[in-house]
C-alpha cells in the first residue's frame, strides 16, 4: 500500500511539474491540494478518535473496572507472585549454601581432629 501511494504521489508530482503552467501556479495548486488533503486527514483522524472514545465509553475500556483495568490487575497479581517466588528461591538458595558451608566446616573440623591423633 505504501509503494502504491508513493507511486501515485510521484506520478502526480511529475504530471504537475511537466504541465504547461508556470512553476508558481503549479506550486500554488500543489499547495492548495496538499492543504485540502491535510484537512481531510485531520477530519478523518478526528472521526476515528471520536469513534474510539465512543467504543471505550460503551465497553468500559480504559476505566478501572473495565477490561484494561482487569488486565492491569492480573498483571500486577502475577508480577507480585513472581517477586514472591524469586524471594523464596533466593532464601532457599542462601539456606542451602549455609548448610553446605556448615557441613564443609564440620568435615574439615573432623578431619583436623583425626589428623591430630
Amino acid at each position: 500500500m505504501k509503494n502504491f501511494l508513493r507511486g501515485l504521489l510521484a506520478g502526480l508530482a511529475v504530471g504537475y511539474l511537466t504541465a504547461p503552467r508556470s512553476g508558481k501556479k503549479t506550486r500554488e495548486q500543489l499547495s492548495d491540494k496538499l492543504n485540502s488533503y491535510k484537512g481531510d486527514l485531520e477530519n478523518a483522524r478526528d472521526k476515528m478518535v471520536g469513534l474510539v472514545d465512543e467504543v471505550k465509553s460503551q465497553t468500559g475500556l480504559g476505566t478501572p473496572g473495565g477490561v484494561v483495568g482487569k488486565v492491569e490487575s492480573k498483571i500486577d497479581h502475577y508480577k507480585n507472585k513472581a517477586v514472591q517466588a524469586k524471594e523464596e528461591v533466593k532464601d532457599n538458595y542462601n539456606h542451602k549454601v549455609e548448610n553446605l558451608a556448615d557441613e564443609a566446616k564440620s568435615g574439615i573440623d573432623t578431619a583436623e581432629e583425626k589428623l591430630k591423633v
